[in-house]
Order: structure tokens, then sequence, then C-alpha cells
């Protein structure tokens, strides 16, 4: 929120002007990063709207949308954003500085809480036009394909979900997760019947991950239900047995044995 420190930073640091403005008239003086402060530097980073702020005559405004980075999404700036907290974290463990290593943890617990709101509803925020946000990132992340495939790497997803699971469990978790399934399953059905790739398999693989969660499989079951009363009703067949529904698992074995609609494309033409 220092001009100075942004100039200096040939581009690194952004200069929140607005909320330098809004300190100034509430008379705060400390340059201490309280928790509470904290929240509201990450809502100000969020709500800037390159669009408008290169629209604007002040030098201030015009130099804050020059350094923000092109078509970046808010779920994208905070996967980032937690993943340099998270390399800083592991460096000052291994200092054993517990002070600052509960001041990362703050950090990094408001990046997954308003990573988890951006998923739900990505409109909260400006989103650049030229790519998917909210709930389609993960599922790019998931399926390892897409704009922001490479955002987390297998083993940092594994972090990153686990901190993500546990701030939303018993806190409306379905509402980050529900995009996210749908966004697969949709995936599954569209490729069911690919001879070209194996691609499916991915997403089969990623919905039986987010099944091993206890606090996600609820969230599962529910969007195969509804692909089940839909025209997706083969899909219902790839959840696990345990997280289907009584009424979906009386559909599913009702059903003459035979393999999954998804693996039983029409054989190709000689």
């Amino acid at each position: 929120m220092q001009r100075e420190a942004a100039e200096a930073s040939a581009g690194d640091v952004i200069y929140l002007k607005p909320l330098a403005a809004e300190l100034a008239d509430e008379g705060a003086t400390s340059d201490r990063l309280t928790g509470d402060l904290a929240e509201r530097v990450i809502f100000s980073r969020l709500s800037l709207d390159r669009t408008e702020l290169a629209r604007s005559s002040d030098p201030d405004l015009l130099a804050m949308s020059a350094s923000l980075p092109p078509a970046q999404t808010s779920f994208e700036y905070l996967v980032q954003a937690w993943r340099r907290a998270q390399a800083a974290r592991s460096d000052v463990v291994t200092r054993s500085v517990p002070a600052r290593v509960a001041a990362i943890d703050a950090l990094k617990a408001l990046c997954i809480s308003f990573a988890g709101l951006s998923i739900q509803d990505p409109s909260m925020f400006p989103q650049p036009a030229s790519k998917p946000a909210g709930g389609a990132e993960l599922v790019d992340i998931f399926l390892r394909r897409g704009a922001s495939a490479g955002l987390l790497d297998e083993d940092t997803l594994v972090v990153f979900m686990g901190e993500l699971v546990r701030r939303f469990d018993g806190d409306d978790i379905h509402l980050v997760f529900e995009p996210v399934i749908n966004g697969i399953v949709s995936d599954l059905v569209k490729r069911r019947c690919s001879f070209a790739n194996l691609e499916w398999r991915d997403a089969v693989g990623a919905i039986r991950d987010l099944s091993e969660s206890k606090a996600i499989a609820a969230t599962v079951r529910r969007c195969f239900d509804c692909a089940a009363d839909r025209s997706d009703a083969a899909v219902s067949e790839l959840v696990p047995d345990q997280h289907r529904s009584p009424a979906v698992r009386a559909r599913v074995v009702a059903r003459p044995a035979r393999a999954p609609r998804l693996l039983r494309c029409p054989s190709p033409a000689r």
C-alpha cells in the first residue's frame, strides 16, 4: 500500500491506491499486516478491474492496470498467492520461527477462503472474458488439460484440496464442489465414445478421488443422482457403490450386468 514500494518493485508489487485512501481516511497509520488488514488487502486486490483502471486519467491507477497480469482470474491469483505462502512457510519452518509460521498460515487460510468463494461465484470479482473462471479452473486442474491445468501439480493439488476441504467442511462445502463435479461429469459424458484417445479416464479418476473424501462424497452422490435422472444414467455406475444414494444404487443393481455405457461405445466401422 506504499507507492514507493510498488515503483521499486518494477511491477511485481501493486500499489492499492483505493485501499490506501480508505485507510488514510480511517486514520490508520500502522504498516503491520494484521489479520483484518490482510483480508482487506486481498479483497482490494481481487476487486481490481484491469479494463476499468486503464480508462482512468489517474497515473497511479494506470500504473496499477499495467502491473496486473493480463487474463488472470481471481482463482488463479489466489492459487499463486497460496503457493508463494506455502513456499515461504517451508522456509520459515526450517528456521524454527513459530510466530511467522502462524502469520503465514493465516494468510494461506485467507487465500483458501477466497478461493472457495471464487469457485462458488466467480462473478463476485472481475474476471477476464478470454477464459473460463471459477469451478471450471479446478476442473482443468483435475483433468490436466485446459487453460488452468498447470496451476497446481499433482502433489500440490493434494495439499491445496486438503486445506480447501477442511475450510468448507460443515460450511456449505457442496456449493464449492458441485460446479467442479458437474464440470467433470459433463466432460466424462462428452468423451465417453472417443476412440481417438482415453482422456475420459482422467475424469473417472478425478471423480473417484473426490469420492474418497467423506466431506465431498455426499456432493458427488447428489451430482451423480442428478446425472442418473437425466440421459446420463450410466454415468452413475462409475461412482463407488458406497457413495450412491439408495435409490440410484437400486436402479444400478436392477440393470442387467454389463459394462457401463461409457465403456461400451459402438465398434468402429470396418
